[in-house]
């Protein structure tokens, strides 16, 4: 019922967040929105984790908006943030006009807050709290 009701509020949060005529992305079909988010995220990760993680404490967290609710991604802190968060809200507004042509068909477990960030083989993880059913 958690997952429901997080998922539903997600997904108005994304509907109310802007005004129908600032979103470019509203008339677009699903296969090209599918193409859009994933191109649109490659390039923010790219952005985003353009270093080796050696050291977790010289990166930080950005939230992305996702059918599942916020998902974080690390970036290094000499990233250009401006740049980043301009990537972010462009990536922000195409999910709003993309959720709900796929918030029908999958079944997420909305994410939680992260915990932290630890450096696997040079990339940077997030690091989420284990779910446990029930929660």
């Amino acid at each position: 019922m958690k997952r429901i009701l997080l998922l539903m509020l997600s997904v108005a949060l994304l509907v109310v967040g802007c005004r129908e005529d600032e979103n470019p992305y509203l008339e677009y079909e699903e296969e090209r929105l599918a193409q859009l988010a994933n191109e649109k995220y490659e390039a923010i990760r790219t952005l985003a984790q353009a270093r080796v993680c050696t050291d977790p404490n010289e990166w930080r967290l950005a939230g992305l908006n996702s059918a599942c609710g916020v998902l974080h991604i690390a970036y290094h802190q000499s990233t250009d943030e401006k740049r980043l968060q301009k990537l972010i809200n462009d990536y922000n507004l195409l999910m709003e006009a993309y959720v709900p042509y796929i918030a029908p068909r999958i079944d997420c477990i909305p994410y939680r807050e992260p915990e932290g960030i630890i450096c696997e083989e040079g990339r940077p993880v997030v690091q989420y709290p284990a779910f446990s059913p029930g929660d």
